[in-house]
């Protein structure tokens, strides 16, 4: 999967830009309130049934790679009933690939009765869901696939990327402890556009509490500005990612790895035109 963008070099002229699949990624969050730290719970949308709790708890995650160190998280509790789950989501723009993660912990495990995070794409459809828990109440799963083992009181953070039209979607799990585990994986249920929704349900009267924090969304896109002294500074956020550059466009372009360049670039190319892309 690719981004691609166009850069002249600095010079005094404003700097003219041609993006394809783009919007900057920095201050494009798509998700608002996605760390909670806003003191309530919108523009989350909740249903909570009697007896079930969606409130805002001072646990913070310990993962501060996407969202800086906050004071508080999530926590659900199901009221273990078989008719009524709780559950809480948001609306988004609608993108054909997204950077997506989240942060979570259960209390407990071992009971079979798990909760759901699904991402939700065109006509309301799910695109992919993580079950924490999983069938066996240890585990935690990508579309009812095992990627990874679920331990009481552990924070977890998962991210990965996620593209519609390619059918492609992969990333990676990693615990408070330093376990780390990838996975990958399909739109099982027909998404083939975009992506707009999030969604976080319990299956079927779920007995354990589950904390969750850090959830975000986020544009594939590369970002450029001009710094202080004028030069080209590219920026991304896309893990596992490679900014590659080329002189042209076209069936014959050959495209390099740009070395040295992990997140942030400096551009030190000059004379012509240079265009560049993340590729994976």
């Amino acid at each position: 999967m690719d981004r691609v963008l166009n850069a002249l070099p600095a010079c005094p002229k404003p700097i003219v830009l041609f993006l394809t699949f783009s919007c900057s990624v920095f201050g494009q969050e798509l998700i608002k309130n996605g760390d909670f730290e806003g003191g309530r719970l919108p523009p989350w949308t909740s249903i909570q049934p009697a007896g079930s709790l969606i409130a805002l708890t001072g646990e913070n995650s310990p993962f501060h790679g996407i969202y800086p160190a906050g004071a508080s998280s999530l926590r659900i509790t199901d009221d273990n009933s078989d008719f009524e789950q709780p559950s809480f989501h948001q609306a988004f723009a609608p993108h054909d690939a997204i950077l997506f993660g989240f942060d979570f912990k259960m209390l407990t495990v071992g009971d079979p009765t798990a909760w759901f995070v699904a991402w939700l794409g065109e006509n309301d459809t799910t695109a992919f869901f993580f079950s924490l828990g999983g069938a066996d109440g240890t585990s935690v799963e990508l579309n009812q696939q095992k990627i990874s083992d679920l331990l009481p009181n552990v924070w977890y953070h998962v991210e990965g990327w996620a593209d519609a039209p390619q059918q492609k979607l992969e990333g990676s799990i990693i615990s408070s402890d330093g376990v780390r585990s990838s996975f990958q994986g399909t739109y099982p249920f027909g998404v083939k556009s975009e992506f707009n929704a999030i969604v976080v349900s319990d299956g079927n009267a779920a007995a354990n509490d589950v904390l969750l924090d850090n959830f975000y969304s986020r544009p594939i896109t590369l970002d450029i500005a001009s710094n202080a002294v004028g030069q080209q500074v590219i920026t991304w956020l896309a893990p596992g990612f490679t900014l590659q550059s080329t002189t042209g466009l076209g069936s014959g372009a050959t495209w390099t790895g740009v070395p040295s360049a992990s997140g942030a670039y400096t551009n030190a190319f000059s004379g012509g035109v240079h265009f560049f892309r993340l590729t994976h």
